[in-house]
């Protein structure tokens, strides 16, 4: 099949979870045996272009909407889009399902359509669902969702912390843009029934796929890392650690060491004595490798913790909160340590630290969950790909 993703993310450098679950699910594509196509449009990203040209090549379309030919039925077209989502915004504190999509992107997209025969598009994210509606009957049109918006929007209201909900959606709305796809993609088990409760079309669950490292050893040292970036959850996530965790470790294990790896250690307004802020690598492959325990002490989040099960990939046993886990319950005593308070989580954290057996062990049990898991995706992923009915 010949495939076309069209994205608001880029794929590179490989530094954020979206970009990272757009690159992987074009790698699970491929090596279905199909040809990807990816048509960029960097609405809520900054990509590197280079880097992605690199990796692309020919494969890689640069969505402009500024290239756009200018007509005047297409600018009264723009200034009633604009108009019409500005008076929405007025009234009510939900998006609406188009507000960030870029109306120049219909032309473009039909164009890209009609000058190549694509057997099935992608749209990732739900407010990016109007693209589909450039194909016709014949391409089979999927939407990864990354994450139920309107669920979120709720929960997040409940809780105290509405300024979270990035793309804030009502269930109608989020419903409009689902029932744009023949298939809709769910990043995790709960999302999927979700969906489904909405009136959603078939849905099929899509999990993150992750690179399996084998298992090299315990490292010598006393190291726990973090790996993310500097959003405001990962940010407040891993003040709550350096506050109220990381203080019992260094009193009970002086020797204990926490690299904070990625564009979070920019935004921590302060680390402790024993934290170091490492800022982004080329691959993390090495991190993993120097680290004894991986944290995730997240307090808020939806959709998949992508960072969680690319720890357990690389072979390393995690630890962290109950949002930390969201989406991998099965990998709970597969390598994966729940704990929520900062004395559970200290507790757990110095137990695998003073036994390397059991680091090993969990270490191994989590080779195996991952391995399983990326067979249980890449099926998944075939059967939205290639059947109409969900199971």
């Amino acid at each position: 099949m010949n495939i076309l993703i069209v994205s608001p993310v880029g794929t590179h450098p490989y530094t954020y979870g979206h970009r990272a679950r757009v690159l992987q699910l074009s790698r699970m594509i491929t090596g279905l045996g199909h040809q990807v196509t990816l048509a960029c449009w960097p609405r809520a990203d900054s990509p590197d272009y280079p880097m992605m040209k690199e990796y692309w090549g020919e494969q890689l379309i640069w969505l402009d909407p500024t290239l756009a030919s200018r007509t005047l039925v297409g600018s009264a077209r723009r200034f009633v889009h604009r108009a019409v989502h500005k008076s929405w915004r007025y009234f009510r504190s939900d998006h609406a399902i188009d507000d960030w999509y870029d109306p120049r992107l219909d032309a473009i997209i039909g164009n890209i359509s009609a000058l190549q025969t694509y057997d099935c598009v992608i749209a990732e994210y739900v407010f990016m669902s109007r693209a589909l509606l450039a194909f016709d009957g014949k391409v089979r049109k999927l939407l990864d969702t990354h994450d139920a918006f309107s669920l979120r929007t709720r929960r997040f209201r409940s809780g105290g912390i509405s300024e979270y909900t990035w793309f804030p959606l009502s269930c109608r709305q989020e419903r409009k843009g689902l029932k744009r796809a023949d298939a809709v993609i769910a990043i995790q088990s709960e999302e999927a029934d979700y969906f489904r409760g909405l009136g959603s079309p078939p849905v099929f669950e899509v999990g993150h796929i992750v690179e399996i490292l084998e298992y090299a050893g315990e490292p010598p040292d006393h190291v726990i890392s973090f790996v993310g970036s500097n959003n405001r959850l990962n940010v407040e996530g891993c003040q709550w650690f350096a506050d109220r965790v990381f203080p019992l470790l260094a009193s009970a294990l002086p020797s204990v060491r926490w690299d904070v790896v990625g564009l979070i250690g920019s935004a921590m307004s302060h680390l402790p004595s024993g934290a170091k802020a490492v800022g982004t690598v080329e691959s993390l492959t090495e991190v993993y490798r120097r680290s004894s325990v991986i944290i995730n002490p997240v307090q808020n989040g939806s959709g998949l913790a992508i960072k969680t099960i690319e720890a357990l990939g690389a072979c390393r046993p995690v630890v962290c909160s109950q949002v930390g886990a969201r989406g991998l319950d099965n990998a709970i005593g597969n390598g994966l340590v729940v704990a929520n308070s900062p004395e559970e989580m200290a507790g757990e954290i110095l137990r695998l630290l003073r036994d390397p057996g059991l680091r090993r062990s969990l270490a191994l049990r989590a080779n195996t969950f991952a391995s399983e898991w990326n067979t249980r995706q890449t099926n998944a992923l075939r059967a939205a790909l290639e059947d109409p009915i969900a199971t």
